[in-house]
């Protein structure tokens, strides 16, 4: 629950100017994948399946209308506390 407030509270430092976030074109599935990966040797310790189902690169570029911006400092404390 904490690690929901947590993003809850950077969220609306967002909103509130109080934290800037500097958006850049991302590679999103190759990002999240590279990302995810970190958890992957963890959840094997405690004998856990670990699974997180991504698109390929050529599927979601074939799904994405538009371009993905995103500040990847902030997406991966989002993505790390989700999976957390």
């Amino acid at each position: 629950m904490s690690n929901t407030n947590t993003c809850f509270y950077q969220f609306t430092h967002v909103e509130t100017n109080r934290l800037l976030a500097y958006f850049f074109e991302s590679d999103i599935a190759k990002l999240t994948k590279d990302l995810a990966a970190s958890f992957e040797s963890m959840a094997k310790s405690f004998g856990l399946y670990f699974n997180i189902d991504i698109p390929s690169d050529q599927d979601l570029a074939c799904q994405m209308k538009q371009k993905v911006f995103l500040d990847n400092e902030m997406y991966e404390k989002i993505l790390f506390n989700l999976c957390k």
